[in-house]
């Protein structure tokens, strides 16, 4: 019995008949796979396990956009046979649609099956395993999907310009467009101090803060003149592009 057992095995693996057919009876077995896919067959016994032809193995998509793989049996099924895909981590790599059916007709066609990266407030890429399973296949191939980034780091600052009038002062709001891998460090300036100074000059953004108001106090000086002042308040950091915000001083005199 355990040669007989051995013998099956290295039929199926062979691509011939078994599992109880007659030798002489003539079996195709597994179509093989077309260049540049693979075909991940699991070991069961010749008659139950078809196996399953998946393409590609590694994926890369962008957040936002959508990639796909290419999934049939690699041998007929004697019945409608039913494969599900399904995604480790459906929150980043949404999988569409999530079965596929085949049947001795269509089975050599492969069927398109869809990944599509979802959208974030963080600047990670994300990574998720795809498996395809189908009945009697003890063997379920993986695709091992990147999801890459899309979000562009920037400085928000509302509101963008401000009236003040000599003597007061009013406030600004600093925030990140999305969230850093690491703190931010913000430095806040005015271009003429001399009329306009500002509290704090830096501000640290985190993983943690990055969407809530960072508050920047500004402040119009009294002066001699009689001349309404406009002051750039600048700020910036490491990196991402810097965002004035025009401060216009209302004179008292």
């Amino acid at each position: 019995m355990r040669g007989a057992g051995l013998l099956g095995l290295v039929l199926m693996l062979a691509g011939c008949g078994g599992g109880g057919e007659d030798a002489s009876t003539p079996d195709a077995g597994p179509v093989p796979a077309p260049s540049g896919e693979v075909m991940l067959v699991g070991l069961g016994t010749a008659t139950t396990d078809y196996g399953l032809v998946v393409t590609p193995t590694v994926l890369s998509v962008v957040e936002g956009t959508e990639g796909f793989i290419m999934v049939r049996p690699a041998r007929e099924p004697a019945e409608t046979f039913v494969v599900t895909v399904t995604s480790s981590a459906p929150s980043k790599l949404w999988v569409s649609p999530s079965s596929v059916s085949f049947d001795s007709v269509n089975w050599r066609t492969p069927r398109r099956v869809g990944l599509s990266g979802i959208g974030d407030a963080d600047m990670r890429n994300e990574s998720a395993i795809v498996e395809v399973r189908a009945p009697g296949v003890a063997v379920s191939p993986t695709v091992q999907v990147t999801v890459n980034d899309y979000t562009d780091q920037g400085l928000r600052v509302v509101p963008g310009a401000l009236t003040i009038p000599e003597g007061t002062s009013r406030t600004f709001a600093v925030m990140l467009n999305a969230e850093p891998s690491a703190t931010v460090h913000i430095t806040v300036m005015s271009a003429d101090s001399a009329h306009v100074t500002v509290s704090p000059a830096t501000l640290d953004l985190t993983a943690v803060d990055y969407d809530m108001p960072h508050v920047v106090t500004v402040s119009a000086l009294e002066d001699s003149d009689v001349a309404a002042e406009q002051v750039d308040v600048l700020v910036s950091s490491a990196g991402l592009v810097q965002v004035p915000t025009r401060i216009t001083t209302q004179d008292n005199d």
